[in-house]
């Protein structure tokens, strides 16, 4: 009896562990996408979720991406730092996958620490950037002296 129930335990773990498998299969596959058209130069707005759009403006982003920019020149190649999932459903918020990321991107000048959070919802068949946040000492260097040209106005 024990034995029976140990086996389908198993069997159910490794079902659930495919399916994550094949998500972070595909999340990968989408930000090795994401990051070549970045390198190339192309607009990348379409990898972003709705959700995204509703909490940022274009110009706020577009902001941000010059601001990156400025920091450290262009993107030149990027290594994946780590990754975690999780699924949710059945809440009273987001019903779905989150695949967060880590990537080092490279520039011209230096390394960003990029943090996503890619999110696909239990009815929807593609995962969208719910988050994306830069991190680099020149990035908060250039934001502190903005603060302080404003502060000193």
């Amino acid at each position: 009896m024990k034995f029976r129930l140990l086996i389908l335990i198993s069997g159910i773990l490794t079902l659930f562990g495919c399916g994550l498998a094949a998500q972070v299969e595909e999340t990968d596959a989408l930000m090795e996408s994401f990051y070549a058209e970045r390198a190339d130069g192309q607009n990348v707005d379409r990898y972003y979720a709705k959700m995204f759009w509703d909490a940022t403006s274009q110009q706020e982003w577009k902001n941000i991406i010059s601001l990156v920019k400025k920091a450290h020149g262009t993107l030149n190649s990027h290594e994946q730092v780590n990754w975690n999932i999780k699924s949710t459903s059945h809440t009273n918020q987001l019903s779905g996958t989150f695949v967060s990321y880590v990537y080092n991107a490279h520039h011209e000048v230096g390394v960003v620490t990029e943090y996503l959070t890619l999110f696909r919802e239990d009815d929807d068949d593609e995962f969208k950037i719910l988050s994306h946040r830069f991190d680099s000492q020149e990035i908060k260097e250039l934001v502190n002296k903005g603060i302080q040209q404003v502060a000193t106005e």
